[in-house]
């Protein structure tokens, strides 16, 4: 009472008070970095070797293995995945999500560096990284102009790359495609053998003449002088003309080989539109602002573009920013629509302008200074963060609705001065708006002990809800009654809201009379109005055969991902090819803006010359009839036919989750045989069931090598090792970067390779010369020259070599529902001994979020009980109260159903938050009672009276929340399907709940206070009062029938 005074009599102090709030909520906001979703740090370091000419099984036997062995002892390790590719080893270690990214990057680097030696010579030092999923791609430039591609790429390497690397933020700019010069020496190896010399004479020829270096100095008197050697090539001639020793005299280097400044060899192309184009890939550190980077990008085009010849033009063909402000703004829309809808709903109910007015101030004051707390501890202004204002739009006024109907109450029916009526109406109510206040906070607690990515996802959508929660709370007290203490008037409103009063207060009143009729009736038959109400519930459970699961809903971002794989024998030219004629289809398209395509990947990546991408950008979503899940389905039925190439095409979201297909099963084990009968198996199995598309495996057969087999007699024959021979075949097919050249200020390298036409004729292979200290023999008398096929890639998982089967999920099914029907039929399946499945991609999260939301929730439900216990001090009351909670699920399965929207994460965090919100009204109705029953009345002659006396208030609340929540339960606007599921999973829940709260709780309040009666009348009784005598003093003669 006297902190309400405080402010109610100081309106001066109250106003500059809530004025500095907003002061700093404002500031904040403007400081808050915007983001599609909260950073979700996990744990995950990747080990990425390069081995130059090793084929995929070498590469798994020779480098994996010997890093996942190493791996494998770091503290934290929670799995590991590895692919073993032509040239390239790649290890991902997961970890649990209690340990430290840096920490495990550190661990995992010192086991590393342990088993360095172990490793071959010819594998470079391995790199050891923490991937971060905030550092993905934010961005792609594509540089289109008619010049040659080696052209276009020069200029973005010597004029664009290093100015997008000083923007603030930007971690790593990639370049794709283009032609990278180098001084290429082609190589004769039939010249050689006629004078007697090897490929690696020449390359130790080039190292040794090619150098620049620091000799030290002289000094001479007082003078220093430096001194170094130049010993640089100073053009093409020198090289040329260098010297060489043979057994028939001093030769040119010119004579065995030719120089060419040329170009590497393409792994990788890029086109926009269909033109060709060179790529930039730009990816920004962790805790970077998307938005301003990309802001900062597109301001350096411009100036590019004013600078560039006039036929270059660069294209921004990913742009995330885009996303994610029109996802803030969104949200916005939704935030200010609650806000006047919330409003309206005041506006009727109390048909005063004074009132309304009061409230509607209070929300923004609430919103606006959740800002600063959020400022304060890092948040940023996310889907999350905002989608929790916009849900609780609602929940804050109806604290405010609770003192303000409270107030009014005081001032019209008992004629109470509007100071007085503040300070002792809100006091009245003060305990039961801090119970729901407390009850709305408590539910969020659990959310920080959860585990798995929701873990990640969660917490700042629960502590902003607590955040505006506690202003609403303090402005309940303090701001509210001040200002209604100053506006409200003991007089009737007149004009036309007083006229619209009359009338709704009329209609109202009619409804109140039934109430109170209905709910006597209900409470004179209680049983059978609670077997009833369970029945419903149980009945209701039947909805959940047609409410669908996954893992986050999808949203429609307008871009679609194609994803194209040729055989893997493919070259890059095929694939390249492939890519024009899904080109030439695009564009016939009319809701394609733009697109853009990459073919391969420059060494040290993952993709390899047979597999291409394209992402596609649709126009707005309000110039086009298609989602991008339906434009993805019509892209498949397009690209049916296209011959030798299969197709794996799915919108593409920001959501967090797994990369690669949602639906998928890993098949694992060592036997090869075993894996690939399995993995087949189970592929016909996805294949039959409907919904599942782009069904494939991960593993790839028949991929043709040459694999050459010393033979080690022969080699100590002739006094020549393995690793010669590895290495002279390395430098001949592969090339080798003898040294660098010099020109312009420019450097580049110097590769020593066979001629072209010595490198395609594979037949030729075991007639190269080789030179040994015996002379000069072929290459098939020292070792077997032979064709194998072998896979590209070797997957595995937990050091067990892994297939994978995959999905995407079909427009209009849902992963759970596919997941089910999958599982039903592996479950027959009988497995060979050392073959294991594990459920993967986006199934696997599904099931371990669902798993910690459970606990969640159980958690959430258990924090409710203990406080409304404390609140009402009584365990029993506080379960007639708890009965909400189940009755709540009856509205939340039929709002599913008849909407659409699956069981996922959002939806269940909707169920979560519902449990603090359907049992405040329950908390206001007993605190009324207990008033009552504390004025004297008995409990029978209070519980009618209170429950028509509150119901203003709790239809007023809930309405009122249910409006606020409608704009985001319609799915507007950017990332709508992510927020709607949440909204109407509340509406539908406090819609059902309005009624059990209204009905149940006083039936069971009324059973308890029954209850308590007869066992204190028969504990009498037992003590030698007569049972009429205590039915007479205890009033149980006046107990409604079927009691």
């Amino acid at each position: 009472m006297n902190v309400i005074k405080l402010f109610t009599r100081r309106p001066v102090t109250t106003i500059m008070v809530f004025g500095m709030l907003l002061l700093f909520g404002g500031y904040s906001y403007f400081q808050l970095a915007k983001a599609q979703f909260p950073p979700i740090d996990v744990p995950v370091v990747t080990v990425i070797t390069v081995y130059p000419g090793a084929g995929p099984e070498e590469v798994e036997s020779q480098v994996t293995k010997t890093i996942e062995e190493a791996v494998a002892s770091v503290s934290g390790l929670k799995s590991q995945n590895s692919i073993s590719q032509e040239g390239l080893s790649i290890v991902v270690a997961e970890f649990e999500l209690e340990v430290e990214g840096n920490v495990a990057e550190a661990d995992v680097r010192s086991q590393v560096d342990q088993v360095l030696n172990d490793l071959p010579e010819d594998a470079l030092q391995p790199t050891t990284a923490q991937f971060d999923l905030n550092a993905l791609p934010i961005g792609r430039v594509a540089v289109v102009a008619p010049q040659p591609v080696e052209e276009i790429y020069q200029v973005v390497d010597e004029r664009i790359v290093d100015r997008f690397k000083q923007i603030n933020g930007l971690a790593k700019v990639e370049v794709i495609g283009g032609k990278e010069r180098e001084i290429v020496i082609s190589v004769s190896s039939h010249k050689l053998e006629a004078f007697g010399l090897s490929i690696l004479d020449i390359d130790n020829l080039i190292g040794a003449f090619n150098m620049k270096l620091p000799a030290g100095r002289i000094i001479e008197g007082e003078q220093e002088l430096n001194v170094k050697l130049q010993g640089e090539f100073p053009s093409l001639e020198a090289i040329k003309t260098l010297e060489l020793p043979t057994e028939h005299g001093i030769i040119r280097l010119a004579d065995v080989a030719t120089v060419k400044d040329s170009f590497e060899e393409v792994r990788s192309i890029a086109r926009m539109n269909g033109n060709t184009a060179v790529g930039l890939s730009l990816s920004k550190s962790s805790s970077a602002n998307t938005v301003e980077i990309m802001e900062n990008v597109r301001q350096e085009l411009g100036k590019l573009e004013q600078e560039l010849p006039q036929d270059f033009d660069l294209i921004l063909a990913q742009d995330d920013s885009t996303t994610i402000e029109a996802s803030v703004n969104d949200v916005f829309i939704s935030l200010g629509i609650g806000i006047l809808l919330t409003a309206g709903v005041l506006l009727v109910f109390l048909h005063n302008v004074r009132l309304t007015l009061i409230a509607t101030i209070t929300l923004p004051v609430a919103i606006i200074s959740t800002f600063a707390l959020m400022n304060l501890t890092g948040f940023t202004a996310n889907m999350m963060s905002l989608m929790a204002l916009a849900l609780s739009v609602g929940v804050l006024v109806a604290n405010v609705i609770v003192v303000l109907e409270n107030i009014q109450r005081h001032v019209l029916e008992s004629g109470e001065p509007p100071l007085q009526a503040a300070e002792i109406g809100t006091s009245e109510i003060m305990i039961a708006v801090f119970g729901s206040a407390l009850t709305n906070m408590a539910v969020f607690l659990p959310l920080a002990t959860m585990g798995g990515i929701v873990g990640r996802m969660f917490p700042q959508f629960g502590f902003t809800t607590v955040f505006a929660t506690l202003f609403s709370l303090l402005l309940s007290f303090t701001l509210t009654p001040m200002l209604a203490s100053r506006l409200l008037k003991r007089v009737r409103p007149t004009g036309v809201i007083a006229s619209f009063g009359r009338g709704w207060e009329a209609f109202y009143k009619v409804w109140e009379t039934l109430y109170a009729r209905t709910l006597t009736g209900v409470l004179r038959f209680r049983w059978i109005a609670l077997m009833a109400a369970i029945a419903l519930f149980v009945a209701s459970l039947s909805l959940t055969k047609g409410i669908g699961s996954e893992f986050i809903p999808a949203t429609d971002d307008g871009l679609v991902q194609i994803q194209v794989e040729k055989a893997v024998d493919e070259s890059i030219e095929g694939t390249s090819y492939t890519m024009r004629l899904l080109e030439e289809r695009l564009q016939t398209l009319p809701y394609v803006k733009q697109f853009y395509t990459t073919v391969g990947g420059d060494e040290g990546s993952s993709t390899g010359v047979n597999e291409g991408e394209i992402m596609v950008t649709l126009v707005a979503r309000d110039q086009r009839e298609l989602s991008s899940m339906e434009a993805a389905d019509q892209f498949r039925r397009l690209f049916a036919d296209i011959p030798g190439a299969t197709l794996t095409i799915q919108s593409v979201t920001n959501m967090p989750g797994e990369s690669g297909k949602p639906l998928s099963v890993d098949v694992r084990g060592h036997n090869m045989d075993d894996l690939f009968a399995v993995s087949h198996q189970i592929l016909g199995i996805f294949k039959q069931i409907p919904g599942t598309v782009d069904v494939d495996l991960n593993w790839r057969l028949g991929k043709p090598e040459l694999v050459v087999t010393p033979d080690y007699r022969r080699c100590t024959d002739y006094g020549i090792t393995p690793a010669h021979l590895a290495m002279m075949l390395r430098t001949s097919f592969s090339g080798n970067v003898a040294s660098q050249y010099r020109i312009d200020g420019e450097e580049y390298d110097i590769r020593v390779q066979l001629a072209e036409e010595e490198r395609t004729d594979a037949s030729s292979l075991g007639a190269l010369p080789v030179q040994t200290p015996k002379g000069m023999v072929r290459l098939d008398s020292l070792a077997r020259v032979e064709f194998v096929e072998g896979p590209s890639k070797i997957y595995r998982a937990d050091r067990m070599r892994s297939v994978t089967v995959g999905a995407n999920v079909g427009t209009g099914f849902a992963l759970g529902d596919l997941q089910r029907a999958v599982q039903d039929q592996i479950a027959g399946l009988s497995l060979p001994q050392g073959v294991s499945l594990e459920w993967g991609g986006d199934t696997e999260m599904m099931q371990e979020s669902f798993r910690h939301m459970a606990v969640a929730l159980f958690l959430a439900i258990a924090v409710t009980y203990m406080l409304l216990s404390i609140l009402l001090e009584s365990a029993i009351h506080s379960l007639a109260l708890m009965a909400t909670i189940p009755f709540a699920l009856i509205g939340v399965l039929a709002a599913l159903v008849l909407t659409g929207h699956t069981l996922n994460i959002v939806s269940l965090m909707g169920v979560i938050m519902l449990v603090g919100i359907v049992v405040n009204n329950g908390i206001i109705l007993l605190e009324y009672i207990q008033e009552l029953r504390n004025q004297g009345r008995p409990w029978r002659e209070a519980i009618v009276p209170a429950c028509v006396v509150k119901l203003r208030p709790i239809l007023m609340t809930n309405v009122a929340i249910m409006c606020s929540m409608l704009p985001l339960a319609l799915g507007l606007g950017q990332g709508g399907e992510l927020r709607a599921p949440m909204a109407v999973v509340s509406i539908g829940g406090i819609f059902s709940s309005t009624f059990m709260t209204l009905y149940i709780v006083p039936s069971l309040y009324s059973l308890i206070e029954s209850g308590r009666e007869l066992l204190a009348h028969h504990r009498k009784a037992s003590q030698g009062e007569s049972v009429e005598v205590a039915d007479k003093r205890h009033g149980l003669e006046a107990l409604p029938e079927n009691s």
